[in-house]
């Protein structure tokens, strides 16, 4: 509840607060939604494996919609937060948004861009796992 409280505090100022109690947070103001980001990388896989990751950190975390990756760049990445680029991994996340059976939309924290048209959901990508503060 305490947390809740404070997100809400968050978006009712405006402030765009990225870290609460040492946590990524991530708040899109359209919806009034309030996410916080695991703050390592879950691991490579393809997309059925990132979902698995996802959940398997316990209630209520999944991988982000290509818009909440959006965010992720916007309101961490650009601002040295959250560690999205590792060295020896790929630079490219997998969303929870699909397109069509055999596709699914992903970002790349280089470029800043999301793809669909060249991402089998087979193709092995980093996951980060997101879950609701509100």
């Amino acid at each position: 509840m305490k947390h809740v409280l404070l997100a809400l505090c968050i978006v009712l100022s405006g402030c765009k607060k990225e870290e609460i109690d040492n946590r990524l947070i991530v708040i899109n103001f359209n919806t009034q939604d309030t996410l916080e980001v695991e703050r390592g990388y879950v691991g490579c896989g393809d997309f059925w494996e990132a979902k698995e990751r996802c959940v398997a950190l316990g209630e209520g975390w999944r991988p982000p919609t290509i818009e909440e990756l959006r965010l992720m760049y916007q309101q961490l990445h650009l601002k040295g937060k959250g560690d999205f680029i590792q060295e020896s991994a790929p630079k490219t996340y997998w969303s929870s948004t699909e397109s069509g059976g055999y596709l699914a939309w992903h970002f790349n924290f280089e470029t800043g861009v999301a793809h669909y048209y060249n991402s089998p959901k087979t193709t092995v990508m980093n996951v980060r796992a997101v879950r609701a503060l509100n």
